[in-house]
């Protein structure tokens, strides 16, 4: 098993692009019930990356809540 570094895996994440087909209600609710609940729990595992990476989670963060 390989051991993931902290860049290694925000890149991973980061990376992957989505196209949203859905109404804006229903792309609040996923994002609200689905996708919010991972950044609020993290942060506190993430409390120990760069700057760097950080910026790129609050972008992936800004782009999810914006769709």
């Amino acid at each position: 098993m390989k051991n993931f570094t902290w860049s290694e895996h925000v890149n991973n994440h980061t990376s992957r692009k989505a196209v949203c087909y859905i109404s804006a209600y229903n792309g609040i609710t996923v994002y609200t019930s689905i996708i919010e609940p991972y950044f609020s729990y993290f942060s506190l595992a993430w409390d120990s990356i760069s700057q760097t990476l950080s910026n790129k989670i609050q972008r992936l963060q800004n782009q999810a809540a914006a769709l």
